[in-house]
């Protein structure tokens, strides 16, 4: 599973493009291909929703957390790389992606937390 095809036109501007085996070009804010596309997609859909307004970190959170969705084994089974205009693609490091699907399980454990005791309050 994975992200792909970042494209760089003169204005400066990244642009994600995903061509399917037709020769058929689609542009993007994020998506997924490969096994459980579907489930990475949908995720994509309902949490990146101001990609004009994303910070670096914020889009690599969003990747972490959209694949923990479908990886069972945390950030040991995950690479995620970023293209950048001028320097290219660089792999964000393992350490760094095991601390942040530490923090996104974390987050997820207190929202069902704070979920399950909201219900038990009502």
């Amino acid at each position: 599973m994975f992200v792909f095809a970042c494209v760089f036109p003169s204005d400066g501007t990244p642009h994600l493009w995903q061509t399917d085996p037709t020769g058929t070009c689609s542009e993007w804010t994020a998506n997924a291909i490969g096994r459980s596309s579907k489930t990475v997609t949908e995720y994509l859909e309902k949490t990146h929703t101001d990609p004009d307004n994303t910070t670096e970190e914020q889009a690599i959170r969003t990747a972490v957390s959209a694949l923990l969705e479908v990886v069972e084994s945390g950030g040991k089974n995950i690479e995620v790389a970023v293209m950048r205009r001028k320097s290219g693609m660089d792999l964000v490091a393992q350490d760094t992606l095991d601390q942040l699907s530490k923090d996104i399980s974390e987050a997820k454990e207190k929202e069902k937390a704070a979920s399950a005791e909201r219900v038990e309050n009502n």
